[in-house]
C-alpha cells in the first residue's frame, strides 16, 4: 500500500491481511494525493484461481460507485 498526502509518501506491506512492515514515511516530490493498493493472491489460499471476467465485472461496478477512483486490473498469469 502506498499513500501520498500533504507532500509525504507512506508505504506499508501486508501478508495474509497482517502488516508485514511498519508504516514508513518518505518525502514526496509532488503535491498530488492518493492511495495505491496492489493485491497479489497467496497461491496457498487461492488454489482454484480467479474468473478474470467476474473480477473485471465487479471492478467495473465498483468504478461506477467511485467515479474519482482509478482501478487497474492486471492479469499477471501463473
Amino acid at each position: 500500500m502506498v499513500i501520498q498526502r500533504s507532500g509525504k509518501l507512506y508505504k506499508q506491506t501486508y501478508k495474509n491481511g497482517v502488516p508485514a512492515s511498519t508504516l514508513t514515511e518518505a518525502v514526496s516530490l509532488g503535491s498530488e494525493s492518493g492511495t495505491s493498493i496492489t493485491f497479489t493472491p497467496n497461491k496457498e489460499l487461492f488454489t482454484c484461481g480467479f474468473n478474470v471476467l467476474s473480477v473485471e465485472k465487479y471492478l467495473e461496478n465498483l468504478q461506477f460507485m467511485l467515479p474519482n477512483c482509478e482501478i487497474v486490473l492486471k492479469e499477471m498469469g501463473n
